[in-house]
């Protein structure tokens, strides 16, 4: 799989509207935090009393000064200090990854390791992955359903699908991925499932290893699909901590392949997609981080560039492991409807999905 980021537009799919600033004003209110089911008046003061203040980055603390105040907005709920911390870090790390596209666009895993800056990779090739969008191509497309089944695939196809991606991180590094390492030499069978064994081979004792081994691989999938379930919100984090990227009019150098009918992955040769004109156009962010919008780089926000904020909807997306690719359903960042009004105006766009650096 190659590395992907990709982003998504507003619905109008326009760039003469109001600006960002003017976007998202309703999200100037009253705010205030809830930590242990108390309101809390001071985040920083809390952060600071458990000792925390050294692991927050300044715009993680920034955050924290966002929130401070009392109101009947509540953006943070934690259940101690630690997951305020954790929560802040998170918010931060969303604000980081737009001012990092923003100002030097939109770089593969290769230039990102090359210039030493952080980011959250794939379980992929590593660090010299090209960097690649999904190009959806809708001018073959006879009715609304094929639009919408292209864009779906973009989203959750197994190998390049958005979703998918955004569910992913370095082999070496994903505690998933860890819980699912074992293989079927470690699975012990039960004395009743031996017995039964031995009742399925009626005496043919040469069938009886084969059917261990197939019995093994059975219940290493059951343990894999509860491992799985049991990081459903973890995972859900992960498609909820990423931007979309859309390019309305993409050139030769980022639609690579030949044109047709459907969603395609396209390496662009440069390592970089720049913001704006001839690049990226649209940045569409989860509904979740919208009250923090006012802490984006709005008044350095580049020409061109359409802000908006994604609803949620159930998707399932694929995560890879063990060699097979399994079904995620999670509430996910509605990019889909963003990505089709565009796909429906200019029958020709790529996307990229970016992660932050902290999911």
């Amino acid at each position: 799989m190659v590395e992907q980021e990709r982003h998504v537009h507003g619905a109008d799919c326009g760039h003469n509207g109001p600006g960002p600033a003017q976007q998202i004003q309703r999200s100037a209110v009253q705010r205030t935090a809830i930590v242990g089911g108390a309101r809390v008046g001071d985040p920083l003061a809390l952060i600071e009393e458990n000792n925390l203040s050294h692991l927050l980055t300044p715009t993680a603390l920034s955050v924290l000064e966002f929130v401070k105040g009392q109101g009947d907005k509540t953006l943070l709920q934690a259940k101690d200090a630690e997951s305020l911390a954790i929560q802040a870090m998170r918010t931060a790390a969303l604000i980081e990854l737009v001012r990092s596209i923003n100002s030097s666009g939109i770089l593969g895993r290769r230039s990102l390791s090359r210039q030493g800056i952080s980011h959250t990779g794939s379980n992929d090739r590593g660090n010299e992955t090209a960097l690649a969008v999904n190009v959806l191509d809708a001018r073959g497309a006879r009715n609304p359903e094929d639009i919408a089944d292209t864009v779906t695939k973009s989203l959750t196809e197994p190998n390049n699908g958005s979703f998918s991606v955004a569910m992913e991180r370095p082999q070496d590094d994903d505690m998933i991925l860890d819980d699912m390492s074992r293989d079927a030499r470690d699975v012990e069978l039960t004395t009743a499932e031996l017995a039964e064994i031995r009742e399925t081979a009626k005496g043919q004792e040469e069938l009886i290893p084969y059917l261990i081994s197939a019995k093994k691989q059975d219940r290493l999938a059951d343990g894999h699909e509860s491992t799985l379930a049991m990081y459903g919100s973890l995972l859900r984090e992960r498609t909820e901590d990423t931007v979309m990227a859309i390019i309305d009019n993409p050139g030769p150098d980022v639609a690579t392949l030949g044109p047709h009918s459907g969603a395609y992955e396209s390496d662009v040769p440069s390592d970089r997609i720049a913001p704006g004109k001839d690049g990226f156009t649209s940045l569409v962010l989860p509904a979740w981080f919208e009250p923090y919008g006012l802490l984006l780089p709005l008044k350095e926000w580049p020409a061109g560039v359409a802000l908006r904020f994604a609803g949620t909807k159930q998707v399932t997306a694929h995560f890879r492991a063990k060699g097979k690719d399994w079904p995620i359903t999670v509430e996910a960042p509605d990019y889909g409807t963003e990505i089709t009004a565009h796909l429906q105006k200019f029958k020709l766009i790529a996307t990229h999905i970016l992660k932050t650096a902290h999911a």
